[in-house]
């Protein structure tokens, strides 16, 4: 394909170096000349320094011509001109990413069709929803969903108390409608076989039904009743934590929200009914001790400083928060947050290119997750008429090793597990876990 990518911050240069491992044919705008310049060692592309939504330079871009133009960058009104000038220009699909609500009258994360614009990321709407993901579940580092939400995939912490540690996957009873996809052990990715063996401090990865993904929980964490979060902290009160409050309060969750700036928590407490909300230093042993922040479940920090949400999740964590999730801004810190006891951490960019990848792809394929700096993917993908894969079971398909399909979803929206006896049908839509070498292999039986 001929992608343009317009922005090269985080976002850009996260999507750019996706899409160039994949021999995509990329030309990259930025209004800096040593941004492109630094980027141009790693990556073979056109680059082009300028305005992004300059005509000219998009015409110096060849947009007419593209397949996609993503525009990333640091301005919304610059994404929002520059993806609608290029449909103009007779792109034939544009992605713009935005981050002020009031830009567009919309509270949902993605939006379709406005200004003539095929999709628009909504950054902050994309962050709240994922921490709101990760707080349904007190265990998941990752929690996805497909499948207009009826299947979900987990990455999940092996504790010592887990029911299967050490047994052949293929002698474990797992839940109805779940699999385990993937193990990860010392950083690396692995694709099991029915010999493979879950080993202690092991992260798994989970596929299913959302009805038994909480089955699959209680056995990999050991435990009879998997704990689920009642009250939860937003330390910071910007638009993601607003977002956040606004998604638990409707679940009936207690939330506090604390917040140093008065004007801001008095904003808050106005639009937020039923939120208790504390204008003070979240930093402050004092105030989190007076505001009984170890009764918490849940304490998320939301501020745009990374070094503060680091310092405040490990002053709650240290008061006796047992899950902590972090907002990092910087994604290199990401490892680090993890490394030093933060459960969970979120990039608003990471979010956020991830989203506007799952749009990269042939016209069959719905979505594509990266996971893990791209070391593996879920794929999305529907079955085309008279394709290998609905011609003969899956056993006699020659599936690759490398990829297993966690869970199918019926024309009539029913989710079924497959089995090698079993045949996917044409319209019916697969979720896959891969590792990226075998994806061709893989998109080819389902074209």
């Amino acid at each position: 394909m001929n992608i343009v990518i317009i922005g090269l911050g985080q976002v850009g240069r996260y999507i750019a170096d996706f899409l160039f491992r994949e021999k995509h044919n990329l030309t990259l705008i930025d209004k800096d000349p040593q941004v492109l310049e630094k980027l141009g060692d790693s990556i073979d592309a056109l680059t082009i320094a300028g305005h992004g939504a300059s005509a000219q330079v998009l015409a110096t871009a060849d947009v007419p011509n593209a397949d996609l133009v993503i525009a990333v960058s640091s301005s919304d009104e610059v994404n929002l001109l520059a993806a609608a000038t290029s449909k103009q220009f007779g792109a034939k699909r544009t992605i713009a990413r935005v981050s002020e609500f009031d830009l567009w009258k919309s509270s949902q994360p993605v939006s379709r069709g406005l200004l003539d614009i095929d999709l628009i990321i909504n950054i902050k709407m994309i962050a709240a929803l994922e921490i709101i993901r990760l707080i349904r579940s007190m265990e998941a580092v990752l929690i996805e969903d497909f499948a207009d939400s009826k299947i979900e995939v987990e990455q999940l912490p092996v504790s010592d108390s887990c029911k299967i540690l050490h047994t052949p996957l293929k002698d474990i009873n797992l839940p109805g409608k779940s699999i385990i996809a993937s193990i990860i052990r010392n950083g690396e990715l692995i694709v099991p076989g029915g010999d493979d063996m879950i080993e202690q401090d092991d992260e798994i990865i989970v596929i299913g039904d959302v009805n038994a993904i909480p089955e699959m929980e209680k056995l990999i964490e050991g435990t009879s009743l998997v704990r689920k979060a009642n009250k939860v902290a937003l330390l910071g009160g910007g638009e993601i934590a607003f977002w956040v409050a606004k998604f638990l309060i409707q679940k009936k969750l207690e939330v506090m929200i604390i917040d140093s700036n008065r004007d801001r928590c008095v904003e808050l407490s106005e639009q937020l009914d039923d939120v208790t909300v504390i204008n003070g230093d979240a930093t402050s042993t004092a105030l989190l001790k007076e505001e009984g922040i170890d009764a918490y479940d849940v304490c998320i920090t939301l501020t745009n400083d990374d070094e503060l949400n680091l310092m405040t999740a490990l002053l709650a964590k240290g008061l006796g928060v047992e899950r902590t999730i972090a907002l990092v801004h910087k994604p290199d810190y990401m490892d680090v947050y993890r490394e030093i006891g933060i459960s969970v951490t979120v990039s608003p960019r990471l979010v956020a290119a991830k989203q506007i990848l799952k749009y990269t792809r042939e016209k069959q394929v719905r979505s594509v997750t990266p996971l893990r700096d791209g070391a593996g993917e879920i794929l999305e993908i529907t079955a085309s008429p008279e394709s290998k894969i609905t011609t003969r079971p899956l056993e006699k398909v020659g599936f690759p090793r490398g990829a297993v399909i966690g869970a199918v979803t019926k024309s009539d929206g029913s989710v079924f597990i497959p089995r090698g006896p079993d045949t996917i049908e044409a319209g019916e839509t697969a979720v896959i876990f891969m590792l990226p070498r075998v994806r061709k292999r893989v998109i080819k039986l389902f074209n």
